[in-house]
């Protein structure tokens, strides 16, 4: 989108555009992959699915009662957390200031989910013109 011209990485209604459209479909995306991944068998585990042999291995040998922040900090590793605010690199993004009203008109008009023969371009460019419409500075 950026060598199309399409996409302005340092305009934060941009940016803001992007995120609404795409975080949703890349998300979207990953759950189907995940889905279909747990159901495909594996040739070195006889055939089971990584899904059967976590159940099997609940089954022999069950977890612990985790608490929910145990949950929401599996396979984080802190010895990999940053640190330093000098590490940070990349786009600071800020919001663009659309009204709650506003946000949810967007999301009545247009849904990041929809289909598209372009790969979500379209909704990204709807998208733009809607918050350049109902911008408030």
């Amino acid at each position: 989108m950026e060598e199309e011209n399409i996409l302005q990485p340092t305009n934060e209604v941009h940016l803001e555009a992007l995120h609404y459209v795409f975080i949703p479909r890349i998300q979207n995306h990953l759950d189907e992959f995940r889905e279909a991944f747990i159901r495909r068998p594996l040739r070195t585990a006889n055939q089971k699915t990584p899904l059967q042999m976590w159940i099997e291995g609940q089954i022999i040998d069950p977890f612990e009662s985790l608490t929910e922040s145990d949950v929401l900090l599996y396979g984080i590793s802190q010895e990999g957390l940053m640190t330093s605010s000098d590490e940070l690199h990349g786009v600071c993004v800020t919001e663009a200031s659309l009204s709650e009203e506003n946000r949810q008109e967007l999301s009545r008009q247009i849904d990041p989910l929809s289909y598209s023969h372009n790969h979500g371009i379209e909704l990204f460019l709807s998208t733009v013109n809607f918050i350049l419409e109902k911008l408030v500075f």
